[in-house]
């Protein structure tokens, strides 16, 4: 019970702070944009010019979903990149989401 409370709160915390709960929401195809992986502001109004993306995207649930039109990624090859420190942080893949150094 106490954790089902938990993630209902966390849920509309989310939901409450802008975040999104779909994770290909404003996407509709990642890879289709000129800037490829690197978002832009058209495809994360919610987010962009925040810093921490783990505010609203929990590093459990990311890189599981394929937001691209590539039937064929392999998703859990993507993860490990990201889980194994391949990338030092999320804007090494998807720009600096608006964010000024």
């Amino acid at each position: 019970m106490v954790a089902r409370t938990m993630w209902l709160a966390l849920l509309l915390g989310a939901l409450g702070s802008g975040c999104e709960v779909d994770p290909c929401a404003g996407l509709d195809d990642l890879l289709a944009s000129p800037e490829g992986l690197r978002l832009v502001q058209e495809q994360h109004e919610a987010g962009w010019g925040k810093d921490a993306c783990t505010q609203c995207h929990a590093l459990e649930t990311t890189h599981q979903v394929n937001c691209t039109s590539e039937p064929d990624l392999d998703m859990e090859a993507v993860r490990e990149a990201a889980e194994d420190g391949e990338y030092e942080t999320c804007a090494s893949c998807h720009g600096d989401n608006g964010v000024q150094p």
